[in-house]
């Protein structure tokens, strides 16, 4: 097992040593208010070449900039697939090399592959290590109109999915969504299992139902949802409950900060929840944090947190670590579960990131859909490749 670790960590450790001997860049991977800090060159100095992309490009530093759901995740729009080909990876591509994953001029194509290892120390009675497939997503949209578009996403492995129909382009850059879809609810962190995620039930697999509306002419964004409120379900709602889910923001070259709302009156799942969430950025860091605020049927009022910090030495590194904290019931003591994550993501070439993580947990209670775990560490790597 140890042999494994080494192993492991020294092939992340040459990786590193050959990226850091490229030429900086001040590009930043990942969460997207952070891409402003080389907004020219990410976008604008070369859109001019590929007119296909640049004619459906909007200025924006919401999700929407770069993925076809407003909330985040899933489906990339043209101009999200050539920020990755250059502005993400130390391997930029030129313009004349760009993959621009179509057939004929309405269709596209989009995929997400993870496999993560998971080696955990000391956090049961017999030691193990298990290699899993987090996420197969294959995409497919549909534009048979520029205010229409029609997009699937159907994960081949977990049998969870996106499919729905969005019109856009509308005065202000509004947009209508129908069909299934994640909510657009916090900071979405591209580990699902973020106790911000995860723990609050809007993991990789909690699609929901309904109609969403919402604009984003610039910096400024809101998002309003209006859905059955069964999260993760395929059946039919019957009842005539439904979940609101409210989300605004305002991203900022230097700065993003935002708000969210969910709620679902259903009798027997109750849940109330009120977040903030935001990022700052200076030099090479970057700072994310959000706080929830959880009211539960029953009374139990809860919070769940994260915070990371990110150093980016050279375009396609990312050195970061990160706090959660899950606390179901504040009332109650000794029920929390915390877990500190110290990590390095290299994205070595266009479209693949390796992330390698040590996590040290703290578990006094449960997090919800988990099983009850001891308090360790534990060493995670994950191999994404995506499109």
């Amino acid at each position: 097992m140890y042999r494994w670790k080494l192993l492991t960590i020294a092939i992340v450790a040459a990786l590193t040593a050959h990226l850091l001997s490229a030429p900086a860049a001040r590009a930043v991977p990942d969460f997207s208010f952070r891409a402003a800090s080389d907004c020219a060159d990410a976008c604008h100095n070369y859109l001019g070449e590929l007119p296909q992309i640049a004619a459906n490009t909007r200025c924006s530093l919401s999700c929407l900039g770069c993925h076809v759901n407003p909330a985040g995740g899933g489906m990339r729009n043209a101009a999200g697939v050539r920020y990755a080909q250059r502005r993400v990876s130390t391997d930029w591509v030129a313009a004349d090399d760009a993959l621009v994953p179509e057939a004929g001029k309405f269709i596209r194509f989009g995929a997400d592959l993870k496999v993560l290892s998971l080696d955990p120390d000391s956090r049961s009675e017999d030691e193990y290590r298990s290699f899993f497939v987090m996420e197969s997503g294959a995409y497919l949209s549909i534009e048979p109109h520029r205010n229409l578009i029609l997009v699937l996403e159907h994960d081949l492995r977990n049998s969870f999915g996106q499919y729905y129909a969005m019109i856009k382009n509308l005065p202000l850059n509004m947009y209508l969504i129908a069909g299934r879809f994640l909510v657009p609810y916090g900071l979405k962190v591209n580990d699902h299992t973020a106790f911000i995620r995860k723990g609050l039930g809007f993991d990789i697999n909690s699609q929901d139902e309904g109609l969403l509306v919402g604009l984003n002419p610039g910096r400024p964004y809101v998002n309003l949802a209006y859905t059955n409120g069964n999260r993760g379900s395929r059946g039919f709602d019957r009842n005539d409950e439904k979940a609101v889910t409210g989300n605004l923001g305002y991203a900022h070259e230097w700065f993003h900060a935002g708000a969210s709302y969910y709620r679902d009156p259903t009798p027997g799942q109750e849940l109330t929840l009120l977040g903030g969430y935001g990022g700052v950025r200076a030099w090479k860091l970057s700072l994310l944090a959000e706080y929830d605020a959880i009211d539960a049927d029953g009374g139990a009022a809860g919070i769940a947190t994260l915070a990371q910090l990110n150093f980016f030495p050279i375009q396609g590194v990312n050195v970061m670590v990160q706090h959660e904290l899950f606390d179901p019931d504040t009332d109650v003591d000794k029920d929390d579960h915390s877990r500190v994550s110290v990590g390095i993501q290299l994205f070595p070439m266009p479209f693949l990131e390796l992330d390698a993580r040590f996590r040290h947990i703290t578990d006094y209670g449960d997090i919800p859909s988990e099983p009850k775990k001891d308090s360790g560490n534990e060493f995670v790597f994950i191999l994404h490749g995506f499109i």
